[in-house]
């Protein structure tokens, strides 16, 4: 393998910095990208393991792209960075924050892909994420656990493994420019922000949450089959809620002794759930819709359409 200590690249323009061929394993230490340049570390079938990754203050905004079979980077990522681009076929982690509040990475885009199909792949950030947008795509999963994930323009996952958002109730989830993942399916973990449209496929809900898309008409939220965890809840729109809701079906595993899981939609658009509504679902209020229409049977305790 390959161990540098620091590095600073001091001129603007395109920099590759990979491994020859056959050295398997690549490890630096802190990178710091000159204004305006653009570096690229690793090779697709090396593993990277980087400290923290920055570009430099007050000039033009540089860009970063990481290749591997495999990436951990330690440090923070941040500072004036315009891209950030991974690319890799094994497990990614960013185990410190990416971005901060008033310094987001411009553009962060994620590529990871299963090396067989059988194989497991996960891109995880275990903290914090402030980015103006991001795209991730490939075929596997993808990991938001950070106490913050917040990005400004769209949010879309076209990765057709499973997309995690949140692994506790207290982080804070802010799409602004709307989320989307219809290629595979979602958890979620706490409450989700958004002012635009939320288009999901299947969807888990493992703890009591909210999805909130904001006042806007066009910020409608439409679901595949939705599934709530023992014992949890979900809440849909708000009172400041005025666009359609679209469910392609929603049902809930058993409760416990006690313990029930409840549906609620708030909102003065249309509500449409295109299948049943059941499982171990004990109550369903549907509040201020304009039009409420189920396709299939209701299976559940006690129902408020409209209450």
């Amino acid at each position: 393998g390959i161990v540098l200590g620091n590095a600073f690249h001091g001129s603007s323009g395109r920099h590759l910095i990979n491994t020859p061929l056959p050295a398997n394993s690549f490890t630096m230490g802190n990178l710091t990208v000159a204004d305006g340049a653009t570096v690229t570390l690793g090779r697709a079938n090396n593993g990277v393991s980087l400290g923290a990754v920055s570009g430099t203050a007050g000039g033009a905004a540089s860009s970063v792209g990481i290749r591997g079979t495999g990436i951990t980077v330690a440090g923070a990522v941040g500072t004036d960075l315009a891209e950030l681009t991974v690319e890799s076929a094994g497990d990614v982690r960013f185990q410190s924050s990416v971005g901060v509040a008033d310094d987001r990475i411009g553009v962060l885009r994620l590529t990871g892909s299963r090396l067989t199909p059988e194989t497991a792949v996960t891109t995880r950030f275990d903290q914090s994420v402030f980015a103006g947008q991001l795209d991730a795509g490939g075929n596997s999963d993808y990991s938001l656990f950070g106490a913050t994930t917040d990005v400004s323009g769209a949010t879309t996952f076209s990765t057709s493994g499973t997309v995690n958002l949140a692994d506790v109730s207290s982080d804070v989830l802010r799409f602004t420019g709307g989320l989307t993942h219809v290629a595979g399916p979602t958890t979620l973990a706490a409450d989700l922000q958004t002012d635009a449209a939320v288009s999901l496929a299947a969807l888990t809900v493992r703890e009591t949450v909210t999805i909130d898309s904001g006042a806007r008409t066009t910020s409608g939220i439409r679901t595949g089959l939705v599934t709530l965890a023992q014992d949890k809840s979900l809440a849909i729109g708000t009172a400041a809620t005025t666009a359609a809701v679209q469910l392609a079906a929603v049902t809930a595993e058993a409760a416990s002794a006690g313990i029930v899981s409840d549906l609620t939609i708030t909102t003065s658009g249309s509500v449409t759930v295109g299948n049943s509504l059941g499982g171990q679902l004990d109550d369903l209020l549907i509040d201020n819709a304009s039009d409420i229409r189920i396709g299939g049977d209701f299976g559940i305790a006690v129902a408020h359409p409209d209450r």
